[in-house]
C-alpha cells in the first residue's frame, strides 16, 4: 500500500524543471538520512514507486544512480539494499578516509581563499542555528555541507569524487550517529576550530583535527552497528 503521507509530501516538492530521478533520488536521500530505511533493508522498484506514487522508469533510474554512487548496494538476485556495515568494515572505511581526506584538507588549507572562510563561517553558523532541530536533515546537511567546503579547494576533481563515494556509503549511519546530542556537541567544537586553523592558515593543525573528528566519527558509528 503507498505512503499516502510521503507521498503527498513528495508530490508537494515536485519542481518540474528536473528531471523526476533526480527528484526521487534526492527524496530517497532525505527519507535514509532521517532513519526511514534502516541498514540491511531492501529497495525494489515497486517500493519507491508505492511510496512516492512514481512510475517505474525514474523509480529504477534513481535507485540505479544511488547504487552507482555507493548509496546502495545492488543485490545479485535484483534489487537494492541499505548498506549494513560491520565493525571491520568501519575501521577499513576510516583508514580509507584519512588517506583521502587529509591529503584533500591540506592542499586546500594551502589554496584557501577569503571566500572560502566566508563559506566555512555561515555554515558553521548555520549549523549551530539548527542544532537542537532534531526533526529534520537540517543539520546533516550543513554537516555535509562543511565537509564538502573543507576539501573543495585541493584541485584534485578525482580525488574529490572518491572521497565522496566513501563517504555515500555510510550514509544510513550519519541520522542515528548525529542524533546524539554529545555527538553534535563535538562536531561543532571540531568544526569551529577547524574553521579557525583554516583561515590561521595552519595545514598541521587542520590535518590533526581532523584525525581527532575521524577517531571521533567511527566510534559513533561503531555504537551505531
Amino acid at each position: 500500500m503507498a505512503d499516502k503521507f510521503v507521498q503527498k509530501a513528495f508530490n508537494a516538492e515536485i519542481a518540474r524543471a528536473e528531471p523526476l530521478r533526480i527528484q526521487v533520488a534526492r527524496k530517497l536521500r532525505e527519507m535514509l538520512r532521517l532513519g526511514h530505511f534502516q541498514p540491511g533493508m531492501r529497495l525494489t522498484e515497486k517500493a519507491v514507486v508505492d511510496m512516492l506514487g512514481v512510475s517505474r522508469t525514474p523509480a529504477r533510474e534513481a535507485l540505479g544512480a544511488m547504487a552507482e554512487s555507493g548509496v546502495l548496494d545492488l543485490q545479485d538476485q535484483g534489487g537494492y539494499i541499505v548498506p549494513q556495515l560491520t565493525h571491520r568494515d568501519i575501521d577499513e572505511l576510516y583508514k580509507v578516509r584519512a588517506l583521502l581526506e587529509i591529503p584533500a584538507l591540506q592542499a586546500t588549507v594551502e589554496r584557501a581563499s577569503p571566500a572560502l572562510h566566508e563559506r566555512l563561517d555561515a555554515c558553521l553558523t548555520e549549523l549551530k542555528a539548527v542544532s537542537d532541530d532534531f526533526e529534520s536533515p537540517a543539520f546533516l546537511e550543513h554537516v555535509l555541507e562543511f565537509r564538502d567546503l573543507l576539501f573543495s579547494g585541493c584541485g584534485n576533481e578525482l580525488l574529490l569524487s572518491m572521497i565522496s563515494r566513501l563517504d555515500n556509503h555510510t550514509e544510513s549511519l550519519k541520522a542515528a550517529a548525529i542524533a546524539d546530542t554529545n555527538v553534535r556537541a563535538e562536531i561543532l567544537k571540531v568544526y569551529s576550530a577547524m574553521a579557525n586553523a583554516v583561515r590561521a592558515g595552519d595545514v598541521e593543525r587542520a590535518a590533526n583535527l581532523l584525525r581527532t573528528h575521524h577517531d571521533d566519527g567511527r566510534l559513533a558509528y561503531h555504537a551505531k552497528i
